[in-house]
């Protein structure tokens, strides 16, 4: 019985592939780059499933991520917090004035409070009336000094002392204030409260 030609490779001579040479050539190497794509991709799922990438693991991505959020947070806040503190050069401390107003708006606000004082003119009572805008500590400051944010309200007349704006316009920071009731309003400052005692004078 003969070998035919097609199946004689088999006992060590030529298999003659309908295809040529080249075909094979040309589907062997696209059957490895299909085996060696597979494999790769293989490998990223088993990678991502296991929490690694070549940028290390997921956590460590992660936590990179949130060191540098943190990082850009606090500068936020350091520069918020040196630019709203700034301004205290601005006030006399040398100096202390006293007014007596009444409240036109009292804003508790970030990140200073502030009391709106209209304040007339006590040597000339027919002079219009000069708004003071008065600078007080941030909400939180003054809530553990005893403020509230129903403290004063619009139409209270109050005492103020304060330290004046080195300019000379209108305005100033509140060392402490006395309300309708003639009491302090919150906690007044250990080196003025003989003075708060004999009336502010």
């Amino acid at each position: 019985m003969s070998i035919p030609a097609s199946r004689s490779g088999t006992y060590g001579h030529s298999i003659r592939h309908p295809r040529g040479p080249y075909e094979i050539f040309s589907s062997f190497e696209r059957s490895t780059s299909e085996v060696a794509v597979h494999s790769f991709s293989n490998r990223k799922r088993c990678a991502f499933r296991e929490g690694k990438t070549e940028f290390g693991s997921v956590e460590e991505q992660m936590s990179r991520v949130l060191k540098y959020v943190l990082l850009a947070f606090t500068t936020m806040l350091m520069a918020t917090s040196a630019f709203a503190h700034h301004s205290h050069a601005m006030f006399d401390s040398q100096k202390q004035i006293t007014l007596i107003g009444t409240v036109k708006e009292f804003q508790w606000n970030n990140p200073h409070c502030w009391i709106q004082l209209i304040v007339p003119n006590p040597d000339d009572p027919k002079a219009a009336p000069v708004e003071w805008g008065l600078e007080m500590g941030a909400p939180l400051e003054l809530f553990r000094h005893g403020w509230r944010p129903e403290s004063v309200k619009p139409g209270d007349k109050i005492k103020v002392v304060i330290y004046p704006l080195r300019d000379g316009r209108p305005g100033g920071e509140i060392v402490y204030a006395i309300g309708p009731d003639g009491k302090a309003i919150g906690r007044v400052p250990d080196n003025v409260q003989s003075n708060v005692a004999a009336g502010g004078r």
